[in-house]
């Protein structure tokens, strides 16, 4: 099972608000990107549906762990700081 699962600050309503925002956010810029750029599709003419399963085992958990442990309740100095954490740790992954 995934790590996005065991939430503890995050009820399912908002985890499931996660799931539908990002999975919709990521779909509406890869047709803005495909019809304004023509930005996809280099090696193939058809859809690759991979690109669907990474959104959805990948990047939608990863977002509900940033949630969940975002310092909410805390000064900017301490959120600022969580955000850099989070980016240092994907860079350096």
């Amino acid at each position: 099972m995934s790590l996005s699962f065991f939430v503890n600050k995050l009820n399912y309503q908002q985890v499931a608000h996660v799931y539908s925002f990002t999975i919709a956010f990521a779909l509406i810029f890869d047709i803005f990107v495909d019809f304004s750029f023509h930005g996809y599709w280099y090696f193939e003419n058809e859809l690759l549906w991979d690109g669907l399963a990474a959104m959805i085992l990948l990047v939608v958990p990863a977002n509900i762990v940033f949630l969940n442990w975002y310092p909410f309740n805390t000064s900017l100095k301490k959120q600022v700081l969580y955000f850099i954490y989070w980016e240092l740790f994907l860079i350096f992954i």
